[in-house]
C-alpha cells in the first residue's frame, strides 16, 4: 500500500533516517511507495526506497515516488523499481529537489526509466545536484534511460553523473523541454533501436521556445544504434555547448559524436 500524503491531512512532512544506515523502505514490488499531493510539502532524507510497482494502469507514474507537490530529496536512494507507464523511479509533475542521490535499476516502459519530469499534460519542474543516475531502462520505444524531461517541463543539473542506462531512444537522457545541465557527466549510456546513445533532444518537428545547455559536461563513450552515438539533436530543436567534452562515442549510422 502507498503512503499518500495531502496537505488536509499530513500539512508538512519529513521523514529522515536517525541511524547511521538508510531506513529502507521496501515494498516487495506491491505497490508505489510516496504519492505526494498538489498542495503537499514533503522531505524525505537518508531513505533506501526500493522495489515499488505500478502496473497495468493508464496512469502508471512514478513506480516508487509520484509528486505533485513540493518534495525535497536528499541522501536517498531510489532503486529497483518498475512501471508499465513513465518514471521507473520518479515521476515528479510537481516541484521536486533531489540532491546527493542514487536512482539505480528502475525500469520503464514508456519515457524515463529512472526519473521523468512531467508527461502528457502533467508538467514538471526538477532539480539534481550531486546525484548518480545508473542502470535505468526504458523496454518500449520510448526515450530517457536515465531521465525524461518532458515538453513544458524544466530541469537543471548539477555535477551530476548519469552512466549505464538504456533505451530506445536518448539512453542516458531524452528531451522535449528546457533544461540545463552544469559539471555534469553523460558516459556509457547506450540505445537499443535508435538516436542519441548519451543526449537525445527531439521536439518532434514542432517549433517550440525550448532549449537545452549543457555547460563544461562531458559526453563520452555512449552508443547509438541509430544516428548520434553522443547526441542526437532535432531539426527544430535549439542546444547551447560551452567548455564540453564529447569524445569516444559511436553510432551504428550518422555522428559518432554529434547528430543533427
Amino acid at each position: 500500500m502507498a503512503i499518500n500524503f495531502n496537505s488536509a491531512t499530513y500539512g508538512s512532512v519529513t521523514i529522515v533516517s536517525l541511524g547511521t544506515n538508510d531506513l529502507t523502505i521496501d515494498a516487495n514490488l506491491q505497490s508505489r511507495i510516496f504519492n505526494i499531493g498538489s498542495t503537499s510539502t514533503v522531505a524525505l532524507a537518508g531513505l533506501t526506497i526500493t522495489n515499488g510497482e505500478v502496473v497495468g494502469q493508464f496512469d502508471s507514474y512514478g513506480g516508487e515516488i509520484y509528486n505533485k507537490g513540493t518534495m525535497t530529496v536528499t541522501k536517498c536512494t531510489v532503486s529497483r523499481s518498475t512501471t508499465t507507464w513513465r518514471g521507473g523511479g520518479i515521476f515528479n509533475a510537481g516541484i521536486m529537489t533531489v540532491t546527493d542521490c542514487t536512482v539505480s535499476g528502475n525500469t520503464s516502459t514508456w519515457n524515463g526509466g529512472g526519473i521523468s519530469n512531467g508527461g502528457g499534460i502533467l508538467f514538471g519542474i526538477l532539480t539534481l545536484t550531486r546525484c548518480i543516475i545508473t542502470d535505468n531502462t526504458v523496454t518500449a520505444p520510448y526515450s530517457g534511460g536515465g531521465l525524461y524531461n518532458d515538453s513544458g517541463s524544466i530541469f537543471t543539473l548539477t555535477s551530476c553523473t548519469i552512466t549505464g542506462n538504456t533505451a530506445p531512444f536518448g539512453g542516458g537522457f531524452g528531451n522535449r523541454g528546457t533544461g540545463t545541465l552544469t559539471n555534469c557527466t553523460i558516459t556509457n549510456n547506450m540505445t537499443t533501436t535508435g538516436n542519441g546513445g548519451g543526449v537525445h533532444y527531439d521536439s518532434g518537428g514542432a517549433i517550440n521556445s525550448n532549449t537545452l545547455t549543457l555547460i563544461n559536461c562531458t559526453i563520452t563513450d555512449n552508443t547509438a544504434t541509430n544516428r548520434g552515438g553522443g547526441i542526437y539533436l532535432g531539426s527544430s530543436d535549439f542546444l547551447t555547448l560551452m567548455d564540453c567534452t564529447i569524445s569516444g562515442n559511436v553510432s551504428d549510422s550518422e555522428g559518432g559524436g554529434f547528430y543533427n
